[in-house]
């Protein structure tokens, strides 16, 4: 990815540089927003796997796994899950800023079917009970 690419990809806060003597600080930040450090993450295993642009399909994304899974930041998946939450319309993926973002939308994507069905076991859980308003 190019400099001119680069800055796109950071928008409205391309002119906040860093430095690689500013590392404690970036890790520190990304303790914030685990998602965050989870595509930092998969950027670093893509990387290393000299991953190849365009990537056409989820499978080719399935060797960022260690033994077919992952778990860490809060998530835990693997090819199955990563084959729900990303969709097809996401691909092709061009370069690596497209692979940070599609990632950090599927795993937005999980964490919000999965605070969906933590809802409705609450409510379930409140109509069998016979309580209304909120469970104690």
């Amino acid at each position: 990815m190019n400099d001119m690419e680069r800055n796109a990809w950071h928008g409205a806060g391309s002119s906040l540089k860093f430095e690689p003597s500013d590392f404690d600080v970036i890790d520190l930040v990304l303790g914030l927003i685990p998602e965050l450090r989870i595509c930092a993450t998969a950027l670093k295993r893509a990387r290393a796997a000299q991953l190849a642009y365009p990537v056409n399909s989820v499978q080719e994304l399935f060797g960022l796994l260690e033994n077919r899974r992952f778990s860490g930041g809060g998530h835990e998946f693997g090819t199955k899950d990563m084959k729900t939450f990303l969709s097809p319309h996401f691909f092709p993926i061009g370069n690596e800023g497209e692979l940070v973002s599609r990632i950090y939308i599927a795993l937005m994507r999980c964490k919000l079917e999965e605070n969906s069905r933590t809802q409705s076991s609450i409510d379930a859980l409140k109509n069998q009970q016979g309580f209304a308003g909120r469970l104690s």
